[in-house]
């Protein structure tokens, strides 16, 4: 049988708040529930409701998380991420190319005004701009956008700052508002 990957609005949000996430209580009533003693540590209690949970079992996150799900990330899991981030940066030639003429520098700059002015209009954070432009500079690293055709580089610029707000923002505009 075919894996349906289909996926509703319901199950795209997320309810938590602040306190929710970074609140280190527990609700013990559903610990004691599993059989676990709520002097046990944190980490093993992560791991009994990520066991319990089906989404949790059957979903492709543990290749983003590493096997421990959402425990406490150990030394070792942190290092592994940093170390995995080089993957997601420019091109190594990337400003060389910027540098010499090869890759249009006004393509670039047209991106990142219209980035900046949308992201002020629509109250975006601070991480969701920093992460359009590392979109943008991704992209222009490996791609070519064909010369003459400004439409493309509005085109881009709306694609990254989207993707970026859809990361980190609550509330993200439709792409055609966008525009």
């Amino acid at each position: 049988m075919e894996e349906n990957l289909d996926c509703s609005a319901s199950n795209l949000l997320c309810s938590e708040n602040a306190s929710s996430c970074f609140d280190d209580d527990l609700d013990f009533n559903a610990i004691k529930e599993f059989g676990v003693s709520p002097d046990c540590d944190h980490h093993l209690k992560n791991q009994i409701f990520n066991q319990q949970d089906p989404f949790f079992i059957n979903n492709r996150s543990t290749y983003l998380m590493g096997s421990s799900g959402f425990a406490i990330q150990s030394d070792d899991r942190i290092k592994e991420m940093v170390e995995k981030e080089v993957e997601h940066l420019p091109e190594d030639d990337y400003l060389k190319r910027l540098r010499s003429g090869d890759l249009d520098l006004s393509v670039r700059k047209e991106a990142l005004d219209w980035i900046w002015k949308a992201s002020a209009y629509y109250g975006f954070g601070p991480l969701s701009l920093c992460l359009s432009i590392n979109y943008l500079d991704r992209f222009l690293s490996v791609y070519d956008l064909p010369r003459g055709k400004t439409w493309t580089v509005q085109l881009l610029a709306v694609a990254c700052l989207s993707i970026a707000a859809k990361m980190e923002e609550t509330k993200v505009p439709l792409s055609v508002d966008l525009q």
